[in-house]
């Protein structure tokens, strides 16, 4: 496990100092982001998604979805934050035309919104059940 800010260890065996201890304090450097944070899940989720969307006929093994960047879950053009693919946040476009496979392969965020999206919220809580998942929440 990793947290970032990290602090030095070493400094606190002779005594650190006020200025220094108060830095890392500023930078929450104490808090232990991997233990004590909560995120979403990322790609260790999209197996879910994807098994739920197979299993449920919301999408097939060879139905292309085309990533062409954000992700529009409403038409409202003031709506300022759709979700995007991490390759669009890095590169400024969407992966193409992907099925599920290609989709894991290149860890495609716009195709499991899109699968998301077209399950229901009890479809995907059935699947978190039948997968263990439920006790995480």
């Amino acid at each position: 496990m990793a947290s970032y800010p990290d602090y030095e260890v070493g400094l606190f065996y002779d005594g650190i100092s006020n200025e220094k201890y108060k830095e890392y304090e500023q930078a929450e450097a104490f808090y232990n982001r991997t233990a004590q944070g909560t995120y979403p899940p990322g790609s260790i989720y999209k197996m879910v998604t994807a098994v739920a969307g197979l299993e449920t006929d919301n999408v097939t093994v060879n139905e292309l979805i085309n990533d062409n960047g954000p992700f529009y879950v409403t038409d409202d053009p003031n709506y300022k934050q759709h979700p995007k693919c991490w390759y669009f946040n890095s590169y400024g476009r969407g992966h193409g035309r992907l099925n599920v496979v290609g989709a894991l392969m290149k860890s495609c965020n716009y195709y499991f919104y899109e699968v998301g999206y077209r399950l229901s919220l009890a479809t995907d809580g059935k699947y978190n059940a039948s997968l263990g998942l439920e006790k995480l929440a």
